[in-house]
């Protein structure tokens, strides 16, 4: 049994591969406008600037990814908080990816792992 300890001793070695740089999460957010209706803007998620690491693909789940679609499926690996949610956006620099999938695949939860879309 791991306790909390070293749980996050784990989870502290994982962030340290987050090496690739920062990514900012957004979410979808109401505003009012002046005639009773709303505009939907994104905002940044409390905490919400963290380090990521892009994960890759083995070679077959890459040809079964192209497979299924035109789109290219991107995997980062971001720290457990803020939680991402599916439909959320991740912007790096210029480039804008909108999370399709968050997964946490482990028995011990080290990391989310994000699926996006470039956008």
């Amino acid at each position: 049994m791991i306790d909390s300890a070293d749980l996050a001793a784990m989870q502290s070695q994982m962030n340290d591969t987050h090496t690739a740089g920062t990514c900012i999460i957004q979410r979808r957010a109401k505003t009012t406008d002046s005639e009773g209706g709303y505009t939907l803007v994104w905002t940044a998620v409390t905490g919400g600037t963290v380090p990521y690491r892009q994960v890759m693909l083995t070679g077959l789940e890459r040809a079964f990814a192209q497979r299924f679609g035109t789109v290219s499926t991107w995997t980062f690996g971001l720290p457990l908080t803020p939680a991402a949610l599916p439909s959320d956006r991740l912007v790096m620099g210029s480039t804008v990816y909108e999370v399709t999938s968050v997964d946490q695949p482990r028995t011990i939860v080290l990391e989310q792992l994000v699926q996006a879309v470039k956008i």
